[in-house]
């Protein structure tokens, strides 16, 4: 049974968090909106599954956000490793560990985006005199 993301992230937590059945409706929802901060990816989806739906997406969106895999496979970082994801977690899952990992990543990549704001501001050159 699939979890609820009320379930899976408590009403104190300030996260906003949109869901998808499978890997076309998620791409469909990240068409209409702005990209997220981090993608839950679970592997086995219906209609696209997790491998398809990391792959059209380093398409269309390249590595700009981190895939944290959720499986059941017997070889979850293999999983991982096979769409290039940041990071990995075996079902069932304890939910402490997930938010680790999640908070551990969500910080990264804001690391990341700072860094990279930073590098793309223009360079103030002084002038001797």
């Amino acid at each position: 049974p699939t979890r609820r993301s009320s379930e899976l992230f408590p009403s104190h937590d300030t996260h906003q968090v949109e869901a998808a059945e499978n890997g076309r409706e998620a791409l469909d929802v990240l068409s209409r909106s702005s990209l997220p901060n981090l993608i839950l990816l679970d592997m086995k989806m219906p209609q696209m599954n997790g491998w398809q739906f990391a792959e059209e997406f380093k398409i269309l969106y390249g590595h700009l956000v981190p895939l944290l895999v959720m499986t059941a496979a017997s070889q979850v970082e293999l999983r991982a490793k096979e769409v290039k994801a940041d990071d990995f977690i075996g079902k069932p899952f304890d939910f402490n560990q997930l938010h680790k990992k999640i908070r551990k990543l969500l910080e990264n990549s804001k690391n990341l985006k700072e860094t990279l704001e930073e590098s793309q501001k223009p360079t103030e050159v002084s002038k001797s005199a």
